[in-house]
């Protein structure tokens, strides 16, 4: 990701728990449309990330079967 040159970077912090990490960016804009043209950047951002397939559960025997 790459901060626009018309944003001010107000605040930041990040914080790790269980092994998941975050970051927090504050932004700070004079013109409000140049927040709108990152937020939709970001929105796009977020709409292409890949994420990872769920896993299946799995018995751990096969499903008896049926009988007719």
């Amino acid at each position: 990701m790459m901060i626009s040159h018309w944003a001010k970077v107000r605040s930041y912090s990040s914080t790790s728990r269980s092994g998941k990490h975050v970051l927090k960016i504050e932004l700070e804009y004079q013109d409000p449309s140049h927040m709108g043209f990152d937020m939709k950047e970001l929105d796009e951002m977020i709409a292409n990330a890949k994420t990872p397939p769920k896993r299946q559960r799995r018995l751990a025997l096969p499903a008896p079967e049926e009988k007719q």
